[in-house]
């Protein structure tokens, strides 16, 4: 869902980023993202990550605006209907 996700909005300047709270190593991370062909970054966090984000389970989804501020924030599955309601909501909300 985030690729499909990543595909369609990435023309309105939404940015899809994941971030892997798993232990390891950014191998681990870049065979994952090859073997499914996830085509948005993933970076590696750390408990610091989780704790400023203030992670309390997963999966986690945040909407960040343009100036870095969370707008939103979902713990627990979320669908395409929800994500892309929230993100036109968002990008009328950021028209300056």
């Amino acid at each position: 869902m985030l690729a499909q996700l990543h595909r369609e909005w990435e023309e309105h300047g939404v940015t899809v980023l994941g971030i892997s709270l798993d232990y390891g190593d950014t191998e681990i991370i870049t065979h994952y993202t090859n073997r499914l062909g996830i085509p948005y970054p993933i970076l590696l966090g750390s408990d610091a990550v989780a704790t400023a984000y203030r992670v309390i389970a997963l999966p986690a989804t945040y909407v960040i605006d343009v100036d870095g501020m969370i707008t939103n924030h979902i713990t627990g599955l979320v669908n395409m209907e929800e994500l892309e309601a929230t993100l036109k909501t968002q990008l009328k909300s950021q028209v300056r």
